[in-house]
């Protein structure tokens, strides 16, 4: 038996050592069957249709702006592209910088920065009650937020939304009006925007106080960011309802002592990019509160006799909670993409 193997191997030596091509099933070739296999060598179609072995450092590939059927690329080109056609299909008064940022500016020129929140993702159902009776739980699919305040004094038709100064005015109306904080545009406009009573909000049917092709972000729009939040880890602590320091801004905020809050080690903060400021408000009665301990959005959701706002608390508890209140006051509006 030793006898026959090493026959075998004297009659099989001189094909290895002189093998240049392998036939093999289906006619393909696989040919330079000396090249060593290493990491640094991989096996390529040749121009004859053949099968060879090449050194990868004699290879070319365009990952910058791939051509040919061997070129690879990097995300960083693909998100060109994608940025490059959202550009192409974006409205007049849009920029974008990359598949989830960008700019949007309103009637009056004021340029606004914009982020992409969520991701596809299909509406839950819910039982409240544990039985059979399911309510659908609002998801973020995904949503184009401002991640700044509303600083319009304009609707986007531009007709004008009047400046109320003086409280007892203010207090009064109900019609739309605006005002900065302590009556200080020069310090307040950049960061923190105008307040607006909810006439303002509400006239949205017929004038748009947000940028053409925008409107004052829905109860139902802050909800779904609230559960995508909640659901994909941005709650301080691993705690999915704690989600206020994800949205507030990393400056601005009273200091607190509590965890998890976002007067509580600022500087990690707005982990969704959402830049929510503590902006305060502007009361029913006319004077102004709340600066850098609350900030305060609208919804353009009526209640009877009030209207529902959603707010931030910096110091006592870590969730976003949503009131109803008076028509008059001033809040800050945010708005997301039609």
């Amino acid at each position: 038996m030793m006898r026959n193997l090493m026959t075998l191997a004297v009659l099989l030596l001189p094909l290895l050592i002189g093998a240049q091509n392998l036939e093999v099933q289906g006619k393909a070739k696989i040919t330079e069957m000396d090249k060593v296999n290493t990491a640094d060598s991989v096996v390529v179609r040749l121009a004859d249709g053949t099968l060879g072995v090449r050194d990868k450092s004699t290879l070319t590939h365009d990952i910058n702006d791939p051509v040919n059927a061997q070129d690879a690329t990097t995300k960083a080109y693909v998100d060109a592209l994608i940025t490059q056609l959202m550009n192409d299909f974006a409205n007049s008064n849009e920029t974008f910088t990359s598949p989830t940022t960008g700019t949007v500016t309103d009637s009056e020129g004021n340029g606004y920065n914009i982020l992409k929140i969520g991701g596809e993702q299909a509406p839950a159902s819910k039982s409240l009650d544990g039985g059979t009776s399911n309510v659908v739980i609002p998801t973020v699919g995904p949503q184009w937020w401002m991640v700044e305040n509303l600083r319009a004094t304009k609707y986007n038709d531009g007709t004008p939304i009047p400046l109320i100064i003086d409280s007892m005015p203010w207090a009064a109306l109900s019609t739309p009006g605006h005002c900065w904080y302590n009556n200080d545009s020069l310090t307040n406009a950049g960061t923190y925007g105008a307040l607006y009573n909810y006439y303002a909000v509400a006239d949205t049917n017929s004038r748009n106080v947000c940028p053409s092709g925008w409107h004052v972000s829905t109860d139902s729009e802050w909800k779904g960011l609230e559960n995508y939040l909640k659901d994909n880890g941005y709650g301080y602590g691993g705690n999915a309802s704690f989600i206020a320091k994800s949205l507030a801004s990393q400056m601005g905020w009273n200091y607190s002592v509590t965890a998890g809050t976002p007067g509580n080690d600022q500087v990690n903060n707005n982990s969704s990019g959402f830049t929510g400021f503590a902006g305060g408000c502007r009361n029913s009665g006319g004077s102004y509160a709340d600066m850098n301990r609350f900030g305060y959005w609208w919804c353009p959701t009526e209640l009877d006799f009030e209207a529902k706002w959603h707010v931030l608390v910096f110091s006592y508890a870590s969730l976003i909670t949503n009131y109803s209140g008076d028509k008059p006051r001033g809040f800050s509006i945010r708005c997301v993409r039609d």
